[in-house]
């Protein structure tokens, strides 16, 4: 006799308890296990074993061994699972088919989990190799382990409410609390939660790395570090700027180190009595100049007249050099203004400024000849202002802006005009 609660091997084996059906359908799935199993490792050792190996990146290498140690036994835990759902075993005083099910499942779970964390570490340490393919930065050495850490957290967290749901244990309340504590973790330190996304938003956008010239947030300068809370700008004045990560989230980047190559855009203004052939001849050579300087992009350039303004005839110069290094954009930069000022010289034209002219018309009526200087002093202000001087004016003076002499004119009178001209 067997005592209570124990079942004896012959009483196990006893096929009233089994269903043959079930097992030859079990056996059936056990042995086309065997066989899906022999052929991936027979598809993974052969054709895709030859493609990963004509790739020059060690990535996919790694990862086809993790996935061949463990699809074979993926196969085989899926055939032993669906073998078991076919074979009828004893529930009392034990249900054997539940335990062995979630033993089943047990092993599946953290099997995935382990697949899983094989795929991160190897991720990881191709991100952080020296390797062109990755572009690494400075901020993959500090980011990358915080990243590491909080996976492999979240993954024990992933498979721990698996196991508990296997087992009959419901997560709900634990969930429940962890997020009612998360919740309030969340609000105490939103900002600094905000500066990790941001670093997450750095790291895999990268939108500028060590060494580069950007303007972020009215800042303007080169990134000294970037950080998990903030990235360090040494701005030009030679001050280190501290800029919060979560700004990049909210913020345009200007990232002028990614420039291929530098604008130069000039208006050169010449004189209003400059004539057309000599804006011609001016918009000529400076074509010429850009054409066949070795500083100069030749992909677009422009150079014509623009604009007729109140004081100058407007030439517009538009290139772009092809080094985007401050120091060599100002030496071709420098070059260029220098030949342009040698074109105009060149061509006789003048390069306009905002002037006052002055026109004088006739001789004194009292017959004392030239305008004594005190006199001429007094036509370069108003006649009101004059008076006010107690300065004396000729009778026939007269003050009028809007109109200037004429040629031909042989009036004994003077007039006094203010102009603003190039």
């Amino acid at each position: 006799m067997n005592g209570p609660g124990i079942i004896s091997l012959v009483d196990f084996a006893d096929l009233s308890y089994v269903d043959s059906l079930g097992l030859v359908i079990a056996a059936v799935c056990l042995v086309l296990a065997i066989l899906l199993r022999w052929l991936l490792l027979r598809f993974m050792d052969g054709y895709l074993k030859r493609v990963v190996d004509r790739t020059q990146s060690t990535y996919d290498n790694k990862v086809h061994g993790a996935m061949r140690r463990s699809v074979g036994y993926f196969t085989l835990l899926g055939g032993c699972y669906l073998a078991m759902s076919f074979i009828e075993l004893p529930v009392e005083p034990i249900n054997w088919h539940s335990l062995v099910m979630r033993v089943l499942a047990t092993l599946f779970m953290v099997s995935a989990g382990l697949l899983l964390y094989r795929m991160m570490e190897i991720t990881l340490s191709f991100l952080t190799e020296d390797n062109p393919q990755t572009k690494r930065s400075v901020l993959d050495d500090k980011f990358l382990p915080l990243l590491r850490d909080v996976t492999k957290v979240g993954l024990i967290l992933l498979v721990a409410v698996g196991l508990a749901q296997t087992w009959g244990y419901s997560p709900a309340g634990i969930l429940a609390g962890a997020g009612i504590g998360g919740l309030a973790l969340a609000f105490a330190a939103q900002d600094a939660v905000a500066n990790v996304f941001g670093s997450f938003v750095v790291f895999s956008d990268r939108p500028y790395k060590i060494g580069d010239w950007i303007q972020i947030a009215g800042i303007e300068g080169t990134v000294e570090e970037i950080g998990i809370r903030s990235t360090r700008i040494r701005q030009f004045d030679q001050a280190l700027v501290s800029v919060p990560n979560k700004v990049v989230t909210n913020e345009s980047i200007y990232n002028y180190s990614e420039m291929p190559i530098r604008r130069i855009s000039l208006d050169l203004r010449l004189g209003l009595d400059t004539q057309p052939e000599q804006v011609l001849g001016v918009v000529k050579d400076i074509r010429e100049l850009l054409k066949g300087h070795a500083g100069i992009d030749q992909d677009y350039w422009v150079v014509s007249l623009s604009e007729l303004s109140t004081y100058s005839l407007d030439i517009i110069v538009y290139c772009f050099t092809r080094s985007t290094v401050w120091e060599e954009f100002l030496e071709v930069k420098q070059d260029l203004l220098l030949r342009i000022m040698d074109i105009c010289r060149s061509r006789g034209a003048r390069v306009a400024f905002p002037s006052s002219t002055v026109y004088y018309n006739g001789a004194d009526p009292a017959g004392q000849g030239s305008m004594p200087a005190g006199q001429m002093q007094a036509a370069a202000v108003s006649a009101e202002e004059a008076r006010s001087l107690g300065v004396p004016l000729p009778a026939s003076f007269r003050h009028d802006p809007a109109s200037a002499p004429q040629s031909g004119d042989s009036g004994h009178g003077m007039e006094f005009n203010r102009t603003e001209n190039g």
